[in-house]
């Protein structure tokens, strides 16, 4: 059944990324998107793998993508976080996928792409959803005073061998709203 190949796949993949085989990972997780387009944690982790090879670019692609399934903007302009049926993680990888981590790891790749005003927008968002959050207003200093990156750091505070995947929970089709593939 597609969803226990998809767990498969995430699992698999995220493995490779905890072992820095970061290739494999992406080929995993490449695989897993193939099952399941709308799964907006793959986005995230497969991110990471990007960022591990520098490939800043397809890192952007996947944050933006990852940012647009997970999250709505509300009336207020507050980021609010909503789930499509999404296979189960556990806490603290939830917490790191919060909306202020994606802008926070987005701006930073936006700075290796030499995209100042950008970074710096992803920043101050991350910033606003959360004000304690030291590491955005640090390096937020760092690309206004045109300083060169820095080597991002890991959006996973925790390693990702502490992820817990349910396999119980099914997947919706797709997020409301987007297109049909033709």
């Amino acid at each position: 059944d597609e969803l226990a190949e998809e767990i498969v796949l995430l699992t698999q993949g995220m493995d490779a990324l905890k072992y820095g085989e970061y290739q494999k990972a992406i080929e995993y997780f490449n695989d897993a998107e193939k099952v399941n387009r709308f799964v907006p944690y793959l986005y995230a982790l497969r991110a990471q793998a990007y960022l591990e090879t520098n490939a800043f670019a397809s890192a952007e692609a996947d944050l933006s993508k990852a940012l647009r399934y997970y999250y709505q903007t509300k009336k207020d302009g507050a980021k609010e976080l909503v789930i499509y049926g999404e296979v189960p993680l556990s806490r603290e990888v939830q917490k790191a996928l919060q909306a202020y981590n994606l802008y926070y790891q987005r701006g930073n790749v936006y700075h290796h792409l030499n995209r100042k005003q950008p970074a710096l927008e992803d920043l101050s968002m991350a910033l606003k959803l959360n004000p304690s959050f030291s590491p955005a207003a640090r390096y937020q200093i760092l690309v206004s005073q045109n300083k060169p990156p820095e080597k991002i750091e890991h959006i996973y505070p925790v390693e990702i061998s502490n992820v817990t995947i349910n396999q119980d929970e099914g997947m919706s089709e797709r997020p409301p709203g987007e297109a049909t593939a033709s």
